[in-house]
Order: structure tokens, then C-alpha cells, then sequence
């Protein structure tokens, strides 16, 4: 899948709900985008890679067997240090992951500027509290696994970025920083272009 199923891209370029909820209660969240009537479940970093940003995801990359080294390299186009940090965070969310039965991790109160399809709804998946990631199974079990694996890099980069603000207001950095590294653009682009995005979306107070 490089982007959406024709339904959501159909939905992309005629009706869209916006998303108005104010305040941020639920932190260090992956958000999904949960839409039955089509019988897809999508995360929310996937989402925006195409709908915000214009970002092609990259499919050698989420096919790998190797997935985990090669996003590593690609992290370090960014940095060294940036490399090795995500590196550690990545071991701490596999190691701590808890996929939970039966279980509702809560209303989403978040802002976003931006508009999802009329048909989905927004759904939190997973919860990161006391060093665990509490995931819901009813929507973990619903995604491909490209898109669990966008999922664990939302928690990763959430761990690394924690270790330098202790709080964050939204996850918005977290979900472009995710969508950047699973994309072609992230391949192609030269240190120039990449800069010029990281500083365009006001993301290296974050490195």
C-alpha cells in the first residue's frame, strides 16, 4: 500500500470532518484512524504522511526484513546522536510493549489542525505510562503490519523525545519526524532539502 485504498483517497479530495476537539489530556499516544464501513484501520502518522505533508511512503523500507537497521541509517542522515538515541528508545518500546484484551485506553481531547475522513473516526491505540506501552488489541489486531510498525516508531520517537522535554503540548512533532523517516523523501532528499524541511516544521529543537 503506497498510500490509501481508493476509498480514502477519493475521501481526500471531497468530504472531510475536521477534528475540533481543544486541550491535550491523553500524552504519548499513537493515534489511529479507525473507519468500519470500509473495514480499514490506518495510523495517524500514515495518515499525514501523504495528507499533510506530501510524503510518499517508503514500501522497500516498511518490507524489509531489516527494518529496524535501515531506518536506523536513515536516522542517521539526520544525525549520529539522533541515530543512537532512537536506537535505544526502539529497544525500550519492543521490550515494553503490552498488547492488553477487553480494554479502552480512553477519549482522545487532542487539537489538530488538519481534516480526516467523514467516515473514520479517531481512536487511541496505544498509551505509553510508567515506562509501558499499553496497546489495544481490538486495533492493534486491525492494522497491516506497515502500519504497526508506524505505531511502534510513534512510541519510539515519543521515548526519545521525552528524554528531552518532559513534557510535550502535542504529539504533532512526533507524528512529522515519524512520517519523514518511513518516507521515500527521506532516501532521496540531500542535507540541504532535509534541513530545510526539519526547520520548515520547527522539529530540531526536537534532535
Amino acid at each position: 500500500m503506497v498510500r490509501f485504498s481508493l476509498f480514502l483517497i477519493t475521501v481526500l479530495m471531497s468530504c472531510y470532518a475536521y477534528a475540533h476537539n481543544t486541550g491535550f489530556v491523553k500524552g504519548n499516544g499513537g493515534n489511529v484512524l479507525y473507519c468500519p464501513t470500509v473495514n480499514q484501520t490506518i495510523t495517524l502518522d500514515s495518515y499525514e504522511q501523504s495528507a499533510r505533508f506530501d510524503l510518499r511512503q517508503d514500501v522497500s523500507l516498511l518490507n524489509s526484513e531489516n527494518f529496524y537497521e535501515v531506518v536506523l541509517r536513515k536516522a542517521d542522515k539526520i544525525s549520529f546522536n539522533f541515530s543512537q538515541s532512537l536506537k535505544k528508545s526502539i529497544e525500550k518500546v519492543l521490550a515494553n510493549m503490552l498488547i492488553l484484551e477487553n480494554i479502552d485506553l480512553g477519549a482522545i481531547n487532542d487539537s489538530y489542525p488538519f481534516f480526516i475522513p467523514i467516515h473514520c473516526e479517531m481512536k487511541l491505540a496505544a498509551l505509553q505510562r510508567n515506562g509501558k506501552i499499553l496497546i489495544s488489541s481490538f486495533y492493534w489486531n486491525q492494522l497491516k503490519q506497515d502500519q504497526k510498525l508506524f505505531l511502534i516508531m510513534h512510541e519510539a520517537l515519543y521515548f526519545q523525545i521525552l528524554e528531552k522535554h518532559s513534557v510535550i503540548d502535542d504529539s504533532e512533532p512526533i507524528r512529522i519526524l515519524n512520517a519523514l523517516l518511513l518516507s521515500e523523501e527521506m532516501v532521496m532528499w540531500k542535507q540541504k532539502e532535509l534541513f530545510q524541511f526539519l526547520k520548515q516544521h520547527h522539529l530540531l529543537k526536537y534532535l
